[in-house]
């Protein structure tokens, strides 16, 4: 039976190669579970945060948790989807990416924050490598009158690649503004299918101004 399943592929959690967060894996987990999410994605920053005992966890709060890390690509992020722990030593390049989908055509490629002013957004990178992506992100952080994800729709639409919303969580505060409905059954191929085929909807609304305000004073004196 096929369900409409609310995920998020973008998240933090524990330590990774940038920082330490309050909150571990597994608390990540149970807070997702209690906000009624079906599948999340532990991306942490260059560190593969999956193990078989996480993922027994996850299963028994309700969640599918796919396999994720957020790399550090020629000096750009990139979300790799469904990877194994192997892409930290044998991504490091663009060309590197390219090589290891050809063997691992499972893997699905997500374009963070493409546009917003970091430098480690991809930026003039994305449209480069587009090739190399099966979906763009639509980030949660923005305010009613400013955001950076328009480029990154436009590019979506004219590329036909899902536009997936996530939270790219570093506190609790971020959570469940901005994430994805996909048509598909509780399993990875079957999500992963459905957001290649387009059986999604973004959902999201903007962080009010004095909340993301907030959100930036303590990433910036915390992490």
């Amino acid at each position: 039976m096929i369900f409409m399943l609310k995920i998020d592929l973008h998240t933090h959690a524990g330590k990774d190669a940038n920082h330490s967060l309050d909150y571990s894996p597994k608390q990540l987990i149970d807070r997702m579970a209690g906000l009624g999410y079906d599948a999340v994605a532990i991306t942490n920053h260059d560190t593969f945060t999956f193990s078989d005992k996480l993922r027994r966890y996850a299963g028994k709060r309700g969640i599918l948790l796919i396999p994720g890390m957020e790399r550090t690509i020629e000096g750009k992020e990139v979300i790799l989807i469904n990877i194994k722990k192997d892409a930290i030593e044998k991504i490091k390049r663009f060309a590197d990416l390219e090589e290891y989908k050809k063997d691992n055509e499972d893997i699905f490629v997500i374009a963070p924050h493409s546009y917003y002013p970091s430098l480690r957004s991809l930026r003039s990178k994305l449209l480069r490598n587009i090739h190399l992506f099966d979906g763009i992100e639509f980030s949660h952080f923005y305010i009613r009158l400013i955001t950076f994800n328009t480029r990154a729709a436009r590019i979506a639409h004219e590329h036909n690649l899902p536009l997936i919303g996530t939270s790219d969580c570093h506190m609790f505060d971020q959570l469940n503004r901005t994430y994805t409905l996909v048509d598909a059954e509780k399993n990875v191929d079957s999500v992963l299918n459905a957001l290649r085929k387009g059986k999604m909807r973004l959902v999201t609304e903007h962080i009010p101004f004095f909340k993301a305000c907030k959100i930036i004073l303590l990433m910036y004196f915390k992490y």
